[in-house]
């Protein structure tokens, strides 16, 4: 499964952006405060559904859900005036392995026509944001696509809101539902945002089970290391990676000592060291790994890759996450990475995009493989700092 495309209309600094043809692996460079992040977050907002315990369906939620905390994320102009909705549009294409985990979906679109000879399947989803009552806001699907064809339409009739052009000939509203609704069950929260917030601190032990998070790692890693089932077989993992190349810090053991929870790791000659002795690229790489594996995601944002890491950490760390991006057994099918480093920027196995705010535009992207543009992403390391070699077409 791959995200091609995002178009986002008044969300924070995306007033009106547009993103073409992302690649695996996706670095978005540009200066503090240029909307980076806020791509990561579009697209985090576009699958997210709160609540489902009160909700009708499973997939309810997809159609229509609330957002918290989200009137501030409007888009305000440089008039003052405020956006009155935020609207996000996101085409996926569905490979055939894709497909073949939706045998409803796949069936159905088959019978019927909906798919081409490549066997490939193209997803528009159309979503639109609106306040509510304070700080909450709602989203709503309005429509959703398939290769050209519509597969829901908020507009239409109860009875004809899915695939209505064979409404007709398919009068049971449950057959054409059911398919679409295996689709979106496999869509929902299916993209997880990692923040900058990795920093490995101080704890005190938690009784109850813990988060995944910065300010309960240690117990959240105790906690998996000593249950059994899916939860150890995901520590041993995050401990196999830990000590094996390109990273070789050693061998991890999360210990209790009264009130105190902890890490420790051994290395090689047999050293032994809490997590916190060993710098914050070490404490980066763990935090990293762990989110990584532990997410089961279709697609990854990771803000600031290379927060902590040194030039060679940084490279070979992408490297490793490279070859498990788009594989069987790998992390994600997309990752989308934010990042400010020019150590990254000569990679050949990423897609880099600039971002840059323009007047009365808010966040301006642009794909760097584009000479026309390729002096946004010079530009963003040129600071009479560091020169970056001059090249007749910068290809990135």
């Amino acid at each position: 499964m791959k995200i091609n495309e995002l178009k986002v209309e008044g969300f924070r600094s995306l007033w009106d952006t547009e993103i073409k043809k992302f690649g695996p692996v996706n670095i978005i460079y540009g200066d503090n405060n240029s909307g980076k992040s806020n791509i990561l977050a579009a697209l985090e907002t576009a699958f997210r559904v709160e609540k489902l315990s009160s909700l009708e369906s499973p997939v309810a939620g997809f159609y229509r859900s609330g957002l918290s905390d989200f009137t501030d994320s409007f888009s305000i102009c440089d008039d003052g005036t405020t956006f009155k909705t935020a609207n996000i549009y996101i085409r996926i294409e569905l490979e055939k392995h894709d497909l073949e985990s939706l045998p409803k979906f796949w069936n159905f679109i088959s019978d019927n026509k909906l798919v081409g000879k490549a066997h490939n399947v193209f997803i528009g989803l159309t979503f639109e944001i609106e306040p509510v009552f304070k700080s909450n806001s709602t989203k709503s699907l309005k429509k959703a696509t398939i290769n050209k064809e519509i597969l829901f339409d908020v507009t239409k009739p109860v009875q004809d809101r899915f695939f209505p052009s064979i409404s007709n000939s398919i009068t049971d509203i449950e057959v054409r539902q059911k398919p679409v609704e295996e689709l979106f069950l496999k869509l929902i929260n299916c993209f997880t945002l990692i923040h900058t917030d990795r920093h490995i601190s101080n704890e005190n032990l938690i009784q109850a089970q813990p988060q995944l998070s910065s300010s309960q790692f240690k117990n959240w890693l105790r906690n998996i290391s000593e249950r059994r089932g899916s939860d150890y077989e995901l520590f041993k993992q995050i401990q196999q990676y830990f000590k094996e190349e390109p990273f070789s810090f050693g061998i991890l053991r999360p210990i209790v000592e009264e009130p105190i929870a902890d890490i420790l790791v051994t290395s090689d000659s047999g050293r032994q060291l809490s997590i916190e002795r060993l710098g914050t690229g070490v404490q980066q790489v763990l935090f990293l790994l762990s989110n990584l594996l532990s997410a089961k995601s279709k697609f990854i944002g990771l803000e600031e890759f290379e927060l902590n890491l040194s030039p060679r950490l940084q490279n070979e760390a992408l490297s490793f996450i490279r070859s498990k991006v788009h594989t069987i057994d790998g992390f994600c099918d997309q990752l989308f990475l934010t990042s400010h480093s020019m150590h990254l920027s000569k990679r050949e196995d990423a897609v880099l995009y600039t971002a840059f705010i323009e007047a009365n535009k808010g966040t301006v992207v642009s794909r760097s493989s584009d000479s026309s543009n390729s002096t946004e992403l010079r530009s963003h390391f040129d600071y009479g700092l560091v020169k970056l070699p001059d090249k007749p077409n910068w290809r990135y």
